[in-house]
């Protein structure tokens, strides 16, 4: 009797390399994604080739960032379905409008929107004078010597911003610039301990250092929801606000005193 052996496919292999991220078996990941085990097994192996629909339940499943997704269904003989928009595309302009309505009507606190590469594409002024301006990278920015004088609890951020830097270069290998931002931040990080205090805290937020006073904030990161394209996707926006009386206090002379 003559067996049947079959290469893994491109799709198979990243299949796999997903699954395995995301620490799911192949049951695990066919309940998630409404199949069976058997199927995932032909899909890792090349034995099934899969349809639209089921890479995107997959893509579901594991989690996988709409930026991603359409290397997933390419890896698949599929042709991407996900719209790939720059920042600049007049198809984002309400959603351009939108961030901008949000961070203007956050002043007079701090509020930015990043894009996947942790680059700052909109500010408000508080956020311009306390974390970086238009193109900045904020990784850059929290490496550099002035945002490590103007935030008390600089390390923990630091050590934070690392850390959610590998989980991203684990989720996206082939992305160049993510793996050299990682590299930066763990080059300026050699030698700073980790504190004991950061399990402790009920969110770990910026407190910025302002005229001799320590200014404690609090940090809600947001996301368009629904989103099924690139760059809505991608975009984190960050909000802070005052904790406290008194650093709402300082904040504000902060802004009050800077040139309009």
């Amino acid at each position: 009797m003559m067996l049947m052996t079959f290469r893994t496919s491109p799709f198979g292999a990243m299949l796999r390399s997903k699954r395995r991220l995301r620490r799911l078996s192949q049951e695990g990941l066919a309940h998630w994604a409404a199949t069976t085990s058997r199927h995932i097994s032909f899909l890792e192996t090349g034995r099934s080739r899969p349809t639209a629909t089921m890479v995107d339940r997959l893509c579901e499943a594991l989690a996988v960032p709409i930026v991603e997704r359409n290397a997933v269904h390419t890896s698949a003989g599929l042709p991407p379905p996900y719209a790939d928009l720059g920042i600049a595309d007049p198809g984002f302009t309400s959603f351009r409008t939108a961030l901008d309505r949000l961070l203007v009507g956050h002043q007079p606190m701090p509020g930015f929107a990043i894009d996947r590469g942790w680059r700052i594409i909109q500010a408000n002024a508080a956020a311009k004078s306390l974390i970086g301006s238009i193109g900045d990278c904020l990784v850059e920015r929290m490496f550099s010597a002035p945002m490590q004088t103007m935030i008390e609890n600089w390390s923990d951020l630091a050590w934070a911003t690392a850390d959610r830097l590998q989980r991203e270069v684990a989720e996206r290998p082939s992305d160049p610039h993510l793996a050299e931002l990682l590299d930066q931040a763990m080059h300026r990080l050699a030698g700073t301990p980790r504190s004991s205090r950061v399990g402790s805290q009920l969110a770990l937020c910026p407190r910025f250092r302002i005229r001799g006073q320590v200014a404690p904030t609090i940090m809600i990161s947001a996301r368009f929801g629904g989103a099924r394209a690139t760059p809505v996707a991608d975009i984190q926006v960050e909000l802070l606000y005052p904790d406290g009386p008194a650093a709402e206090a300082l904040l504000r002379g902060f802004m009050r005193a800077l040139p309009h």
